[in-house]
Order: structure tokens, then sequence, then C-alpha cells
């Protein structure tokens, strides 16, 4: 029970951001107002524990959880910050907890232990952010305090004053906020009053929900190819229940999306006037949505709508009040390598030119949707995982009825109303029956930048995936094969953004980029080991590109051994190209000769990371061998009577090397 008298004495964690150290010396406000917040409760006779950077000094106990301040903002290792100090607090028997960061109600909510949190600038509206908190704000054992109110009043008492001093957290205010959450979770502990809002872990009993009103739907939210659509379809059946698939009804109309829809709600028997006036691309698809089918779905027994890209997954959450919030989630190496495969099958990168939806924009697209999915836990929901939805029949079954439905459906509405390559796809691989073929998927794609991209990001957001039941066991990595993004979904469609350091999608970007900015006007090329048919789209008008890759195919992609033997149409290419799939071949050499005995006048270009421009470590973890050196490109050059042109390291890494014709 916890005490709130004037004579109470309070064991509290402070959790603060892992940037830079806290001190009262510091020169970021922040930072010395949790520094000297800290050291006024512990003169007052509280208890503090500060959970800050290494190196922090503010006169209470300090624990580190990182090996040293990152120095700058870095979403992942904040996460991964507030992940270990989050686990640590709930074993060790504190009465609060004051974070210092919105990031940080991601996890320290989850905690149920009461949660106080200064946020020190005002959240972005309509951002990743301000949704975290505005759901965090309803639960009964958080208060969210507006410090930078407080701060603006200050900076201008100070600036009439003529003084200079540093802005600090009122003690004596802190602790009146302290006590009235205290009070309250003691009366909810004895009974005398009901938290606010309850997270639930599970549904309720069958039938229980289908009691309930009809207008709230069930919202299914969840990282892609993760299995939402096929969780649609086990919660639609015809004339009982539809579960929408990416409705995006927060987005202007896009060219097919209402033809998606209108199979879906003529399969499901329902009508709607689908006259073209109403998709204008300059207008949001909600208004139509409301006036012309939710009144139909409302009269179903059960309705709802699934997305996979999460940006406006706070918003619909408001909006339609779910009874019912599913969360999917899948082993993120096989989610990595299936998105590939999705990409490149419905033709999504680059069409008419328009998007870069490359390996790059996967990666990034994954990063924010994870941590759309890590604040929606703050919420009640069920987790749904990809591998016992596939391989127990009996987990779809319990759902279905905790959800009121006597059984799955088995009329794969959402399914049928897919594009062709789609379904032809998911057939050959699974038949008409539900099956786990694709579990663990990762252990059998060969060596290349898929599988080196799956394995890095596995290894990047471990501790967060861990919070959904994986285990952190990824293959480690001696070296981060992709970039830190601070703030994951700020590139997300900056298609002009290029990464930073050694990053291996965004140099698989960087490479495009470079070769479609030299390859001359007219030019006949062949790219070796493509895994996206990007340049193809990207080069269409100027030049004519063909796609290979030895794993994936589709209608820009063509599906041929390239490692093992040459293409038939090498010898008519005039460019043949090499972009970053060489890394992973254990004899490039002996490759490269063959293709060039096949065309002795083609020009080779060949995006590589020499040896002398890697990170010195062992990158044998994605394949990498020991590596050829520039003198070693030279001499085989020399070798073969051709003249090599090089930019060296161009992109700090990365080097475009180009094999003239044989002289």
């Amino acid at each position: 029970m916890h005490q709130h008298s004037s004579e109470a004495r309070w064991r509290i964690a402070m959790l603060a951001p892992p940037f830079f150290p806290i001190s009262s010396a510091s020169v970021g406000i922040p930072e010395r107002a949790i520094a000297q917040l800290a050291s006024g409760l512990a003169g007052l006779g509280h208890e503090v524990v500060l959970l800050a950077a290494k190196g922090s000094e503010a006169g209470v106990e300090t624990r580190p959880f990182l090996s040293a301040p990152t120095g700058r903002k870095d979403g992942w290792a904040e996460l991964d910050h507030y992940l270990q100090a989050c686990t640590w607090i709930a074993d060790n028997g504190f009465n609060l907890v004051h974070a210092h960061s919105a990031a940080a109600l991601a996890v320290a909510s989850l905690l149920r232990i009461p949660l106080v949190c200064t946020l020190y600038e005002r959240p972005a509206v309509g951002g990743s952010l301000q949704g975290l908190c505005d759901a965090a704000a309803r639960l009964s054992w958080v208060r969210l305090l507006g410090a930078w109110e407080q701060q603006a009043d200050r900076a201008e008492d100070q600036r009439a004053e003529g003084n200079a001093s540093p802005v600090r957290l009122a003690t004596d205010e802190v602790i009146r906020v302290y006590s009235s959450l205290l009070g309250e979770a003691e009366l909810v502990a004895k009974g005398d009053a009901a938290p606010q809002t309850r997270r639930e872990t599970a549904l309720p009993a069958s039938g229980q929900l289908a009691t309930r009103a009809n207008s709230a739907p069930v919202l299914i939210f969840g990282l892609a190819r993760s299995g939402t659509t096929l969780l649609c379809d086990l919660l639609s059946a015809p004339g009982e229940s539809l579960v929408l698939h990416e409705p995006m009804l927060l987005r202007r109309w896009t060219d097919g999306r209402e033809q998606r829809l209108r199979l879906t709600l003529e399969q499901a028997g329902i009508t709607a006037d689908f006259d073209p006036a109403h998709f204008d691309p300059r207008r949001l698809a909600l208004p139509w949505f409301e006036q012309q089918v939710l009144p139909a779905l409302r009269q179903l027994p059960l309705w709802g709508m699934k997305e996979v890209y999460l940006e406006e997954a706070p918003q619909l959450v408001e909006r339609f009040a779910p009874r019912a919030l599913l969360l999917c989630v899948r082993r993120l190496e096989d989610v990595v390598l299936s998105f590939v495969d999705l990409l490149v099958r419905s033709q999504m990168a680059f069409p008419g030119g328009r998007l870069m939806r490359d390996e790059a924009w996967i990666i990034e697209r994954l990063r924010f949707d994870l941590q759309q999915l890590l604040s929606l836990r703050s919420r009640p929901h069920r987790l749904v995982r990809y591998e016992d939805l596939v391989s127990d029949p009996a987990t779809a079954q319990a759902l279905c009825r905790a959800l009121g439905l006597a059984r799955c459906a088995e009329a794969a509405m959402n399914f049928s109303a897919e594009t062709q390559p789609n379904r032809v796809e998911e057939l050959e691989k699974h038949g008409p029956a539900l099956t786990s073929r694709s579990v663990g998927r990762v252990a059998s794609e060969p060596a290349g930048l898929a599988r080196a991209l799956a394995l890095g990001l596995a290894w990047q957001v471990r501790d967060a995936m861990a919070t959904f039941g994986y285990s952190k066991e990824a293959r480690q990595l001696p070296v981060p094969v992709l970039g830190h993004e601070p703030d994951p979904g700020r590139r997300l469609n900056d298609w002009q953004w290029l990464g930073e350091g050694f990053d291996l999608a965004y140099a698989k970007r960087r490479a495009r980029a470079k070769v479609a900015e030299q390859l001359p006007a007219g030019a006949n090329a062949l790219e070796m080991g493509a895994v996206t048919p990007c340049l193809r789209f990207a080069l269409a008008g100027k030049a004519s590109v063909r796609c290979l890759d030895a794993l994936r195919k589709g209608p820009a992609l063509r599906q041929f051994a390239w490692q093992r033997e040459v293409p038939p149409d090498a010898g008519t290419a005039t460019h043949l190209l090499f972009l970053g799939s060489l890394e992973y071949e254990p004899d490039a050499f002996a490759l490269l000769s063959r293709y060039a005995d096949a065309a002795p006048q083609a020009r080779l270009w060949v995006a590589y990371h020499c040896r002398e421009d890697r990170p010195v470590v062992d990158l044998s973890a994605i394949d990498w061998g020991q590596g050829l050196s520039r003198a070693d490109w030279r001499d085989w050059a020399q070798g073969r009577g051709r003249v090599l042109e090089a930019d060296w390291a161009w992109d700090g890494y990365q080097s475009l090397i180009r094999v003239g014709p044989v002289r």
C-alpha cells in the first residue's frame, strides 16, 4: 500500500534519457532540471535512484544501462535503455517512476507502477509521440507534466529580472502530483475506486464482445507481412462479419483502392455508391466511407478494419474507439524477406518513376511501424503472433470465439480482392490451406543483400522484439550494418535521402542513384543480383535495364541463377551491372571473368566495398568474405586487357568500379 501523508517517504525511480550525463552543471535544461529534482527529493528524505547516462551525478544512487552516453538522440538506443531500466525497476520495489521523455511512455506505462512523465517539448501535432501521450494520459496510473509551459513562463520572468538562473522543476509542485497519484493508486488497491482504463492482455470470454454495440469495430494493426490479411479473412464471413483490408480512411484516394473495396463489399453483400466522382484524389476516403459503408457495417454482428502502414493508427483508434484491438507481429527476419518478395511481385518499386520503394524504404517502414506498435501496446489489446496463428489452429479458433464468432471463416474475401500476382504467389507457396511453410524462412535464404538486411534489422531492434515475446538470440553482428535513425519515419518518404555511414540498405540506393546518373542514354543493361527492380523503373525512357535475381521473380524481375551461369542475353548487353552483389561471392573474379568472356564488348559496373574501406571487423556474420582490395581490382582488369576507372570509397565505404571493353 502506498503512503501519501506529509510524512511519506517514497522510493522513486528517476528515469532519464541516455543522451547526456545528468548533472546540475549540465548545459541542457532537462539535464539540470532532473539533477536538481533528484537532489531535492533526496533532501526531503525520499529514496531516489537515477537511471540515466553513464557519468551522471545528482547526489543520489545512479544506474546507467548503456556503456556510454549516446551524445545524440538515437531512438533505438533510447528504447534499449528504457527496456533495461524498466526490467530493473520491476524487480526492485519502487513506489513510483518519474520519466523525463515521452518515448519512455512506450515501455514504462507497461509496468503498472504509478508513473509521472515530464515533457520538455510539446509533442508535434499528429506525430507518433502525440499519439503515445494521448494514450498514456487515459491510464489512471499515469500523469503527464508539460514542462515547456513552465519553462516559457520562467524564462520570461528571468529576462524581465535580468536573471539567467537555470529553469527548475519545482519540488513542491512535483510532490503534490506524486501525492495525488499515489493516493489514487492506494484507493484502487483497496477497491474503493476503479482506474479510468485497464490494460488487458486477453480478450473477454467467448460471446462477451458480441453483446456490445456493433458501432465499435475490431481494429487490427501489425507489421507488413505479419498475417494481418489472413486474420482479416478468418474474421470475415459473408452476412455475418467483415474486417476490411487497408481502407486507408485517413488518406486521399489512390488508383485501385476503390476497386479493391468494391470487390470486398460485393462479396459481403454490401452495396455502396461507387460513382467515380466520389474518388477524387484530392479527397480523403473517410467521408465517403462513413456515409456509404459504415451504416451497413454496423448492422453486422462484427466488423472492423486492418492497417499495416501505421502513421494514422492513433487517430483511427481515437475516432472509432474499438471494442477489440489486435496487434500482429512476426519474427522480423522473416518479415523483411517477405516484404522484399511483396515489393517485387507487386511492382511497388518506382511505379511510373514516382516512388523509391526499395530496400531502404522497407527498413525505414518497418522501424517506424515497430515504434508505432510499441506505443499501441499501452492500450487494451491482444497480441497475435504470426507463428502461432499459422502453426496452431486452436489459436485462430480461440480468437474467433472470443470475438463472438462460432468458427473461423473460410471465404477469404480480402485475399480474393488482392491483385492477381499476390494471389498467385500465395497459392503457389501455401495452396488453399493454412500452412506454416513461411515460418523461419530466413534459414533457407541464400547469402546476399536481402539476408544481410534481415539479420541486420533483427539485431538492431532485438530488444523491442523481445517485448513481443521473441527471443533476443538474433545472430550477433560485430558491427551495425544499418544506420541508426533517431526519429524513425522522418526519412520514410524522402526519396532523395541517401543515408549516412556504413548502411547496406542505403548503400544499394546510393549505388543505383550513381549508376542512373552516369549510365549513357540508350544503354542496354543487365543487372545481376538486383533484389528489387528499382533501377529498371528509375531509368525507364532513358535506358533499357533487365533485372535478374537468383531467388525472386516478378513482372519486372527475372529469376535466374546468375552466380552459376551467364544468362544467354548477356552477350547482347552493352553494360553489365553488379551493384552490391559481389561482396557475398566466394570468388568474385572467377564469376566476373565468365561474364567478361561472354560479353567482351560490354562495360562492367561494380559497386563494391573494398577491403581497405570496410569497417575493421569480421563481417562473415552477413556472409561477406575477406574482400578484395583496390590493388586486386587493378590487377584483375589489367590481366583481362581492360581499362579500369573507379570512384574509390566515393560514399565513405563503397567504390564504383567501371571496367571497359577489351582493348
